[in-house]
């Protein structure tokens, strides 16, 4: 990537035959399109890869098909083959297609359930806790928790935190809940509400 910062730095300054001399000197440029190119095709492949193993459950039943019409209209075509028996198998063909049509769709409903379920829970707030703590950085929140916020909290009984998303509402709670919260909640026999 140098070669083509120094290579366009001497276009810009009117230095083509300087450029040409550089880009055309130096393999590096080649060497890393070489590996490039490389890297882009066994991307391809892994790509293709896992796509054909997603979908081959899916071809599986249409290759079967696709055997069972080849058979039956080279047996048709013999004439040992009797009407009854190639109803028979058309009808089992019907069958397997609504079948796989019906599994197909059967799939597609859960995983659209599992989806809106998903969406729909509600958070985790264990997980907000782990990252809000994750976030913490020595110190912060310290005029909070040692301060006369804190002070007017305790003999208030109740305390609004309001800010816009991302100024650090969670990291500000977060700490108030490991500094104060956890240790005084297991003596407390009152019950404490939280609504965050």
């Amino acid at each position: 990537m140098t070669i083509f910062g120094l290579a366009t730095e001497q276009v810009r300054l009117g230095r083509l035959n300087k450029y040409r001399k550089t880009l055309l000197g130096d393999t590096t440029v080649e060497d890393t399109l070489k590996r490039l190119n490389r890297l882009t095709s066994i991307e391809a492949q892994t790509a293709g890869s896992e796509n054909i193993s997603k979908i081959s459950f899916l071809l599986l039943p249409l290759l079967l098909v696709y055997d069972l019409t080849a058979s039956l209209k080279m047996l048709m075509q013999d004439g040992t083959i009797p009407t009854r028996a190639i109803q028979t198998d058309v009808s089992e063909l019907n069958n397997s297609i609504a079948e796989l049509r019906r599994e197909t769709s059967e799939m597609r409903y859960d995983d659209m359930v599992r989806d809106c379920r998903l969406w729909l829970s509600p958070p985790d707030p264990s997980t907000n806790h782990v990252n809000a703590l994750n976030s913490h950085h020595e110190g912060t929140a310290t005029w909070f928790t040692e301060g006369e916020v804190m002070q007017d909290w305790k003999s208030e009984g109740s305390l609004w935190i309001q800010g816009k998303p991302g100024s650090g509402k969670t990291i500000l709670w977060n700490s108030e809940l490991t500094a104060f919260c956890i240790p005084t909640l297991s003596s407390l026999t009152s019950t404490v509400t939280f609504a965050i």
